[in-house]
């Protein structure tokens, strides 16, 4: 495990103490379950009418019943939205006699997620399982969410070692000879256990091997500011000031995956913002370091999580300045010079504008986009609990301001 610095205030560096002292690990054995002529479930919409909501999808045994250890546990903590679980199994609308058979045993890898951050742990966590080679000679079965296949992601189940032609993409229920379950890995904001460790280093392994040697930068500044959506405002301003020590900026959504892997096994100090965009850090090699900008009053379990399971050291900065309440993922989220990061500057005998402040421009943005996000004043959701905007009149002030 790693080491960990904080340049924060009172109220962001209780929790992420707090959140340290939570035991992420699992360090039991990892079960498999053999399900004879097991049936795999497509995702669907159920009467939910939510994706993501309690769909159905997943394995059910021969007696329609649904399968436990095939779902993608979600654990819901603190301040983060609630989380009602992915797929629960089967549509009952499935004439059980009307279901095609394949006289072929396959393991089941999950639901392949079409968020990329979500994809890394919540569909590569089953991979584990052909880690022993003994274990390749099954296919792999998985099913899909709406947003996918993405093929960065499918590119990513190939570079781990699965085959093409050994991927079985359900899209209707099918019953199998027999469906090999493995338990996850990696559940969301609860337990991950080393196996999923060792499948993220297979997967760089397999990268390293394949490139030919070339030059790579040692030190990267992972942007958002092509991604489109208002959770990095002001940003720019700051990764030109680790431009300036030597910092190469770096758009990862413009790499192909190859490229993104590459560039994060060969990388010795990593900065970007909370959230995904900080996930990326699993690729680093062990000993890197990763430093994360974070751009709310919210602690990443899923950080922590890694953290807590990858040997670097993480230095977390409070970067953010937030003029309104926003909530732990839709934001706005105001990127600011703070006090903490010329801290963490001074600290490093870096070079920094000391003079560095907002700008009109991205408080602006920011007042804009968070009008746009909380036109509902039911909509914002913090700490565990629904603190509405009564007062719509705060809404109309900033409409009024930006007019």
């Amino acid at each position: 495990m790693g080491t960990v610095e904080y340049y924060c205030g009172e109220e962001l560096l209780s929790l992420h103490k707090k959140d340290n002292e939570y035991s992420y690990t699992n360090k039991d054995e990892l079960k498999v379950e053999i399900v004879k002529n097991g049936i795999i479930y497509p995702l669907e919409i159920s009467e939910t009418g939510i994706e993501e909501n309690n769909q159905y999808g997943g394995v059910c045994d021969e007696n329609n019943n649904f399968v436990e250890l095939s779902k993608n546990t979600r654990i819901n903590r603190d301040f983060h939205l609630p989380y009602p679980q992915w797929y629960v199994g089967a549509n009952p609308n499935v004439e059980l006699e009307k279901i095609e058979y394949i006289d072929e045993d396959v393991v089941f890898i999950g639901a392949m997620h079409g968020h990329f951050g979500h994809f890394l742990f919540e569909s590569l966590n089953r991979l584990w399982f052909f880690l022993n080679n003994e274990n390749k000679k099954y296919k792999a079965a998985y099913i899909i969410s709406n947003t996918f296949p993405n093929k960065k992601q499918l590119d990513m189940l190939k570079i781990f070692g699965l085959k093409e032609e050994n991927l079985i993409q359900v899209n209707k229920p099918v019953r199998f000879k027999n469906v090999i379950v493995p338990e996850v890995s990696y559940s969301l904001n609860d337990k991950c256990h080393k196996k999923y460790r060792e499948t993220i280093e297979k997967i760089k392994e397999n990268v390293i091997k394949k490139q030919k040697k070339i030059k790579v930068d040692k030190k990267i500044f992972f942007s958002k500011e092509f991604i489109g959506n208002s959770r990095a405002i002001g940003e720019e301003k700051i990764a030109l000031e680790f431009k300036r020590n030597g910092y190469k900026i770096v758009h990862p959504e413009k790499l192909g995956i190859y490229e993104y892997i590459l560039l994060l096994s060969q990388c010795k100090s990593l900065v970007c913002t909370s959230a995904t965009n900080a996930h990326n850090c699993i690729f680093l090699p062990n000993n890197s370091e990763i430093i994360v900008l974070n751009r709310s009053n919210h602690i990443h379990y899923i950080q922590t999580m890694i953290e807590k399971l990858f040997d670097f050291h993480s230095v977390h900065i409070q970067c953010h300045q937030n003029l309104l309440p926003v909530s732990y993922c839709q934001g706005p989220f105001l990127i600011s010079p703070t006090k903490y990061l010329k801290n963490f500057f001074k600290d490093r005998k870096m070079k920094f504008n000391k003079h560095l402040e907002l700008s009109t421009s991205d408080i602006f943005k920011f007042f804009r986009e968070w009008a746009n996000i909380y036109k509902n004043p039911n909509s914002l959701i913090e700490n565990n609990k629904k603190e509405y905007i009564e007062k719509s009149d705060i809404i109309a002030l900033i409409h009024t301001v930006l007019e």
